[in-house]
């Protein structure tokens, strides 16, 4: 077996060489999550209180309608901490906050109509 032959030391690099940095990685169709996860988060901004105004209709519906409206952007902001869920996350905290707005759009516009 031959090895191959070994030359003087190596010095070190020259000044200012710097290798360059590895990739990081980042998420593909980030776009998509965000909008996907504001498609699900308006849908669950109304499904939500509006099923657990369903299933407790015997009593007791104001304060689990009220939890319903929160549980929304809980699961969003606990989303927030992973970097392959983080677009999700945002885009249901997205979707939570334009499920408001065109809910209280529609109450104002409602209560205008009545007089």
């Amino acid at each position: 077996m031959t090895q191959p032959p070994t030359g003087p030391p190596q010095g070190p690099p020259p000044w200012g060489y710097y290798p360059a940095p590895p990739p990081s990685p980042e998420p593909s169709n980030n776009g998509l999550h965000v909008f996907g996860g504001a498609v699900l988060g308006v849908i669950a901004t109304f499904g939500l209180p509006a099923l657990t105004l369903v299933a407790n209709s015997a009593g007791g519906f104001v304060s689990s309608f009220l939890l319903a409206l929160l549980i929304v952007p809980a699961i969003g902001t606990g989303m927030l901490f992973s970097t392959r869920t983080r677009g999700w996350g945002i885009g249901v905290l997205i979707g939570w906050a334009l499920g408001l707005v065109i809910a209280g759009g529609t109450c104002v516009a409602l209560l205008s109509s009545l007089e």
